[in-house]
């Protein structure tokens, strides 16, 4: 058990998707303690979301009140439900945005998790949290490199992107228009009421522009 979550950290560290990560360690988690379901669950900063692998409805319940209570205690919990025994941690980690929050859990039925598995659960989990970590620190600083910092909208690096990425797809059926825009006059706006009120044209600009093309 203690080589497959190691093998399961180097997993961890070579994924640079959240999405694909969370199935890993909820996938991983089930095997490793031999349950028959999983369940784990986000929110905060990050889209929320819920993935479910093998849940039943009797299963179901004791995993959901597994993962609410450990969400809740900030603690691992274990519960006995309808002859269904489930084990939840809590699956949370810091971000620059904040903190997301949120649980991981496993059930089987007629038998309760050891202490034994549950410190290899717990062990999974923390590896799972610094990659999931490391992986929307990453997301984070690649957002800011391809967006400006006044408007919010993409860059200049992420127009250039975009360009090689939809390139690839135009054909002369379905061919691409690329529209530039110049804001006439601007340079004079910022000599006559300073470089402030043109970075607030801009930004109410940008907004327009965000919205209408959305």
């Amino acid at each position: 058990l203690q080589a497959a979550v190691s093998r399961l950290g180097d997993a961890f560290a070579a994924e640079l998707d959240l999405e694909a990560l969370t199935e890993i360690v909820l996938r991983g988690s089930i095997e490793a303690l031999d349950a028959d379901a999983g369940q784990l669950t986000l929110s905060g900063p990050i889209d929320p979301r819920v993935l479910d692998i093998n849940c039943t409805a009797q299963i179901s319940p004791a995993l959901a009140a597994a993962s609410k209570e450990a969400h809740a205690q900030d603690r691992p919990c274990q519960l006995e439900q309808g002859g269904v025994w489930a084990l939840s941690l809590p699956f949370g980690f810091a971000t620059e945005a904040g903190r997301a929050r949120g649980a991981l859990a496993v059930a089987r039925e007629d038998r309760a998790f050891r202490e034994d598995e549950e410190a290899v659960m717990l062990g999974l989990v923390e590896r799972a949290r610094q990659a999931a970590a490391d992986i929307v620190a990453h997301q984070v600083l690649r957002e800011q490199a391809l967006t400006d910092a006044l408007t919010g909208l993409g860059n200049r690096r992420k127009l250039v992107a975009d360009l090689d990425e939809r390139l690839l797809g135009a054909s002369a059926s379905a061919p691409l228009v690329l529209m530039m825009f110049d804001l006439d006059g601007f340079k004079s706006y910022n000599d006559t009421f300073g470089h402030l009120a043109g970075d607030t044209v801009l930004a109410r600009l940008a907004g327009k522009l965000a919205t209408a093309v959305a």
